[in-house]
């Protein structure tokens, strides 16, 4: 209890800091001389640090005045820009110490990390300090893993908000790398390739207190991440593996897509030198979320119904404080908890489209430095912008989401179709093939989602199609290559096992469709065909044998459906053809004997084929009398069959329908065919004579001329009404 003089005491002391009015000093710390300046920066740093500094001398820890003393210093340095040289060390010696000694993510953690970015924004825009401020951002890389789960948040959203006002600032290659590897390692909780070697140094650095500088760690990021890709793997389409992953949080994955969609649709900060590790992040962002959607889906699956957590028993409930969520809810991950609208779906389908985007302007941003092609044939270009992207696309077209899967396969086809590949050389399509193509079919061929069985079988098919036509297009600079009988035998071999895949229809009707369209191909082009030095007699290569003997395991019959051999044709045998008769117009009028007329004439069909055309309307007339069109030269010839007794005595009794004879045009003289004609005079109406009068020893036409026997009439090529 206290005694009246200490009352006395505390209220001198009061009154004594209220005269001296210590708010004007922070206030108007810009008016202090550097000395004292460096003093009161000095001052409030001691003031706010950790527990383990107040644990060493033995003082006890208040931590709301630690914080309300770093907010004080924070000002400090703010309101003194222009005398940034003087406060810079210290204050970010101090903020680095607090966030690498710290062992759990504190609320005096948290405004440190929040502190850092706010000084790196306000203060990046200066030249020369830019360096410097990236270099501080840097030590994030070294928190510890249960540290930046709880920081991951704000550093996204300090990194989103520094690189929306203050793009054009940053524009050294290392500043880009240091601040992509950040947005990945926050965003997707990818430890970078040196995150061992980082943490273990801060662990024994804790001994000490010191903390390294921002040179090192740049140096180690820039070390790290040039053995990463100096030793790329070929048969995988992903950067890393699940169990080098710390927790994600969609919502930072989210904020981070969101940066890079600015950075790359937006800003014009692409160049040679951030190119790269844009690309790099990208494919990082998405393969997180691809991961993440899995983890969603598993914990969805095994989550307990509603009937299920009814009958658990009281023991078994998790009973939390109102308004809190376990931690395991605290990513976003679980579906019904807020995750600002974010989806992994969504998230998925927005960074595909970014790749597609890079893709596209990978050649626009390197220029000159696109067609410098290295020792093995395999240009930059293609080894550090194209290939990664393709291989991006690529790994996204097995995604056990059916939506994801479909815009993958048809941004991976509208990629590899663009102008701009079309200059590849042939070593790079066949590291196409090798890198992107082969492992993403060898991933089709797996159990993909067994609840949608259409779906996976559609991008198979698609898959399939894209291989073919690739192929076959750049078959000219593939053919050269030594490799090339082995990416044609793998083809070979994906094409057996997708039509085989699953017992699937649609795709055994389709997969012996493309390899047929290949395989002729391929022959008109002469790949089958033996080399001129060859002393074989064969006239096909080794490739054909080896091909035929692979296909014949899977579809035997191809090769003569193909290939068959082509029958010798053999020379006609003279066969007499089928007699035509040519009768009399009736059966009672008979024609003079001795006239060319009254003899039958017989053609063979071909004869009939080459010199007329004939059309049969309907049977004939039971007795007919013509009349003649038009007084011509060039009447048609009317040729009329002879009906039997019967039927005349039938027709008789009732009248004729109007129907139409057959119609015999000659187009050229047939030889030795003489074709009588109809005299227009001798014709009389049908309503007089049932039939025709006979002509007796020669054949009239119009006028009244006679025509010769063989003489045929010119017939005009229109169509005369009857």
């Amino acid at each position: 209890m206290l005694t009246p003089d200490d009352r006395q005491a505390q209220t001198t002391a009061a009154e004594c800091i209220q005269d001296c009015h210590p708010e004007a000093l922070f206030a108007e710390s810009k008016f202090l001389m550097e000395d004292s300046l460096m003093e009161l920066a000095k001052a409030l740093a001691f003031a706010s640090h950790g527990p383990d500094t107040h644990q060493s001398l033995g003082t006890q820890f208040d931590e709301e005045a630690a914080v309300f003393n770093l907010e004080l210093l924070l000002k400090v340095v703010l309101q003194n820009r222009d005398r940034i040289h003087s406060l810079w060390d210290g204050a970010k010696d101090h903020l680095c110490r607090l966030l690498t000694q710290s062992a759990n993510a504190s609320f005096l953690v948290q405004r440190a990390a929040v502190g850092l970015l706010r000084l790196s924004t306000r203060l990046i825009w200066r030249e020369d300090m830019t360096s410097k401020i990236v270099g501080a951002l840097s030590v994030f890389l070294h928190i510890k893993p249960l540290v930046l789960d709880k920081l991951s948040r704000h550093i996204t959203a300090g990194l989103s908000e520094l690189l929306h006002s203050n793009t054009s600032a940053v524009t050294l290659p290392h500043d880009w790398h240091v601040l992509f590897s950040l947005t990945e390692l926050c965003s997707a909780g990818v430890m970078p390739a040196h995150a061992d070697n980082l943490w273990s140094q801060v662990d024994s650095n804790e001994v000490d207190g010191s903390v390294q500088s921002e040179s090192e760690v740049c140096d180690e990021c820039d070390s790290g991440r040039q053995e990463a890709a100096a030793s790329p793997d070929d048969s995988k389409l992903i950067l890393w593996q699940p169990e080098l992953l710390i927790q994600q949080d969609i919502v930072s994955l989210g904020k981070s897509s969101e940066t890079l969609a600015f950075l790359i649709r937006e800003a014009n900060c692409l160049t040679e030198q951030n190119f790269v590790d844009c690309i790099h992040a990208v494919r990082t962002l998405a393969e997180a979320s691809s991961l993440g959607s899995i983890k969603q889906a598993s914990e969805t699956l095994h989550r307990p119904d509603k009937k299920t957590r009814g009958r658990m028993k009281g023991t078994d409930r998790i009973k939390l404080p109102k308004g809190k969520v376990p931690k395991s809810y605290s990513t976003g991950s679980v579906p019904g908890v807020p995750s600002a609208g974010y989806s992994y779906d969504r998230l998925s389908l927005q960074l595909l489209d970014l790749m597609q985007t890079l893709h596209a302007k990978a050649a626009g941003v390197f220029g000159h430095v696109a067609r410098g092609v290295s020792d093995d044939g395999v240009g930059f270009l293609w080894e550090r912008c194209w290939c990664p992207l393709l291989q991006g696309m690529a790994c996204h077209c097995y995604d056990a989401r059916r939506d994801v899967r479909q815009d993958a396969i048809t941004l991976l086809q509208r990629s590899l179709l663009i102008h701009d590949l079309q200059s590849l050389s042939g070593r790079e399509w066949e590291s196409c093939f090798k890198q992107v193509f082969f492992p993403m079919l060898g991933q089709l061929l797996l159990p993909i989602n067994p609840a949608d069985p259409v779906g996976v079988e559609e991008t198979r098919m698609r898959s399939s199609a894209l291989l073919s036509k690739v192929f076959l297009q750049h078959l000219t600079p593939l053919l050269p290559l030594p490799g090339f009988p082995e990416i044609w035998m793998t083809i070979l071999f994906y094409m057996d096992s997708f039509m085989h895949a699953d017992g699937s229809e649609l795709l055994a009707e389709s997969i012996p469709e493309s390899l047929k369209n290949m395989l002729l191909v391929m022959s008109t082009a002469g790949v089958f065909d033996a080399p001129p030095d060859e002393s074989d007699s064969s006239s096909h290569s080794q490739l054909w044998t080896e091909t035929w003997n692979r296909i014949h395991q899977f579809l035997p019959g191809l090769h003569d459906e193909l290939f068959a051999p082509t029958p010798t044709p053999r020379p006609p045998s003279p066969v007499a053809s089928p007699p035509v008769r040519r009768t009399p117009v009736a059966q009672d009028t008979q024609l003079k004997e001795g006239t060319p007329d009254a003899v039958e004439k017989t053609l063979s069909l071909s004869e009939v084929a080459d010199h007329a055309h004939v059309v049969v309307l309907q049977p004939p007339l039971p007795s007919s009398t013509f009349h003649p069109l038009h007084p011509s030269s060039s009447a048609p010839v009317l040729v009329h069959v002879p009906q039997s007794q019967d039927s005349a005595r039938q027709n008789c009794a009732t009248p004729p329908p109007p129907t139409l004879p057959l119609i015999v045009r000659p187009t050229s003289p047939a030889p030795g065919l003489a074709v009588p004609a109809i005299n227009p005079s001798s014709g009389s109406d049908s309503s007089r004579s049932p039939t025709p009068k006979s002509v007796e020893g020669e054949e009239m036409v119009d006028g009244g001329e006679a025509v010769e026997t063989g003489e045929i009439p010119k017939v005009p090529a229109s169509i005369f009404d009857i």
